[in-house]
């Protein structure tokens, strides 16, 4: 009887699961009207709930091509990948938004091990490359600085990376 009741229990999450992320392509409709925002605020969070009480394994990609695509509970989405440490999943969250601040310092406390997950592989060479990419002076120095603590090598192809950016910008200009 207990098994009954978990696999209908597990069978209703997974058609309203299915259900929640075909209604999501609706996004933009105008057929919705004005509460738009709040049900797909509403959606989102029930996805987001859904997918993290499922299987990590099983659910990592619906779990990434969710946040990825934005979702519309970033403070409640952001709350609660902290409270299931599902921290490399905060740091797409963040990345989706553009918050390159908040990525490297999730970033930076998941390399020294505060905040551990085992999906955030090559955590240096991660962060190496996305200050190489970075035009924001102030987060390549600071987590430039980091880094080189950590990894001289990594942390030199950063300084070297920005410098050149800056010698060719004042050739150009």
């Amino acid at each position: 009887m207990i098994d009954l009741k978990r696999v209908l229990v597990q069978n209703s999450k997974d058609v309203l699961q299915t259900y929640l992320f075909r209604f999501r392509e609706k996004k933009g409709y105008a057929s919705l009207g004005e509460d738009s925002p709040k049900i797909f605020q509403s959606v989102d969070y029930v996805l987001l709930k859904l997918v993290l009480e499922g299987d990590k394994e099983e659910g990592k990609q619906k779990l990434y091509d969710l946040i990825d695509s934005g979702v519309e509970c970033f403070p409640e989405a952001e709350k609660l990948l902290v409270e299931k440490q599902r921290y490399y999943v905060l740091s797409r969250l963040y990345q989706s938004r553009g918050l390159s601040e908040r990525v490297l310092e999730t970033w930076s406390k998941m390399i020294d091990g505060t905040w551990p997950d085992e999906e955030f592989k090559n955590g240096e060479e991660r962060m190496r490359d996305y200050l190489i990419k970075s035009r924001d002076a102030e987060l390549v120095f600071r987590f430039g600085v980091w880094l080189t603590k950590r990894n001289p090598e990594a942390g030199v192809q950063v300084t070297d990376s920005y410098l050149f950016y800056i010698l060719s910008a004042d050739v150009d200009g």
